[in-house]
Parts: C-alpha cells; sequence; structure tokens
C-alpha cells in the first residue's frame, strides 16, 4: 500500500480554499437567517408602530370602589313610560338612520341612543340649553371642542360624536347606568362620587324611554311581517 506524503506548500495550498469555502458557506447560512428574521421583526415593529398611544383601560378596583353604584345611589330605571311624547318621537324618528349607522360604527346600542336623544333635546337640532349645551346630543362646548366637533348643530356632526362620546364612557365605567351618569353630569362627577338629583332622575328617565322604544320598534317589526 502506497502513502501518500504531501509537502506543507501543498497543504497550505489545499487548506486554504476549504477554509474560505467554509467561511463563505456560513456567512450565506447567516445571511439567509437574517432574512428569514427580518420580516418578523418589520411585523412586530409595525405592530407597535400602530398601538394607540393612549390604550383604554378597565378602571382599577380601587378606583371602583370610590364610585358610587347606581343601585347604592338609587338610581332605578323605572317602568317604561305608557305613551312616549308624539312630538319627540317624530323628531327623533327623523333621525334613527343616522343613529343606527353611527352605533354600528362604535358598537353602541342605537336604542339607548335615540332615547338620550329624545330625553336631551326632543329631537331639536338647534336645541340650546341654559348651560350651554347644544345640539341633538346636548353636547357641552368644551366637550364637544374635545371631540373635534366644528358644528354640534349639524345633526350628523352631534350624532356621530355624541355616540363617539357614550362608546368611551360605556368603556371607561363598564356600566350604562354609570355611563349615563358620567354623560349627564360629567365623568369628575362619578369620579367624585356626586350624583345631584336631577342626573339621578334623568338615568331613570332615559332607560325607561329606551325600553318604550325597544318595544315600539319591536311590535313595529311584527305589523311588518305580518
Amino acid at each position: 500500500m502506497t502513502t501518500l506524503r504531501l509537502s506543507p506548500t501543498t497543504c497550505r495550498r489545499i487548506l486554504v480554499p476549504v477554509a474560505l469555502l467554509a467561511g463563505l458557506l456560513s456567512c450565506e447560512v447567516f445571511a439567509a437567517s437574517t432574512e428569514q428574521q427580518t420580516p418578523a421583526a418589520i411585523a412586530r415593529r409595525s405592530v407597535a408602530d400602530t398601538t394607540p398611544k393612549r390604550a383604554r383601560t378597565q378602571p382599577s378596583a380601587t378606583f371602583r370602589s370610590r364610585i358610587v353604584t347606581p343601585e347604592a345611589s338609587g338610581i332605578r330605571s323605572g317602568r317604561p313610560p305608557t305613551t312616549l311624547d308624539p312630538v319627540r318621537l317624530e323628531r327623533t324618528e327623523r333621525y334613527r338612520g343616522l343613529i343606527e349607522y353611527h352605533s354600528r360604527l362604535h358598537h353602541v346600542d342605537a336604542a339607548l341612543v335615540q332615547a338620550i336623544v329624545y330625553t336631551e333635546s326632543g329631537g331639536d337640532a338647534l336645541a340650546v340649553s341654559p348651560a350651554g349645551a347644544r345640539g341633538l346630543m346636548q353636547l357641552m362646548p368644551d366637550t364637544a371642542r374635545q371631540l373635534g366637533v366644528e358644528n354640534p348643530l349639524i345633526p350628523e356632526q352631534s350624532i356621530a360624536s355624541g355616540i363617539r362620546y357614550l362608546h368611551d364612557l360605556l368603556d371607561d365605567f363598564g356600566s350604562t347606568e354609570v355611563a349615563l351618569w358620567a354623560y349627564n353630569a360629567g365623568p369628575g362627577a362619578v369620579r367624585r362620587g356626586v350624583l345631584p338629583a336631577e342626573t339621578k332622575s334623568y338615568v331613570g328617565r332615559v332607560l325607561a324611554v329606551r325600553r318604550a322604544l325597544v318595544a315600539k320598534h319591536r311590535n313595529h317589526t311584527r305589523e311588518s311581517v305580518r
């Protein structure tokens, strides 16, 4: 058997290209893994960039313990009124299409919104309260500015922004009754546990009107089916 002997020079000529080839292969592997990781990293950054700067969170247990609950405050939704005022009803029904459209956008109960319009302004788009609240949903000037409303006397602006505001209150307080309390008296009053007698009555009226509207629409649907 013949043994192959290689000189040092020949070994260097063989090993150097092999080492270079190995280095190139390792670089290719690293580059491929980087290309696979980069889209994932970009995706993670994209998600982070689209995260709202002010994410809404549910109130803490400590905060909730400071809120006077509707039950403890004596808020009662009451029985549905035997009849709805025909003038107020007719005026609010004019805006039912807008109410339902924007309520769907913000996942808010359209009957509740219509009940607020009925109770707040009676469906009068040009209504202005002694305190300065304006429009169908009676937005106060500061609230309207915060919501970016240019003219609260324009029905669609009032309805769209009022529903957004109501949606935020429902998210913040997690209760229809407390959200209505905040809508009427202001979020600060809720946080301080202040429930004016007017607001206590207001919450009950809105919920009673809502139930009456739901019953009316249900009966109307049944009659249409017949």
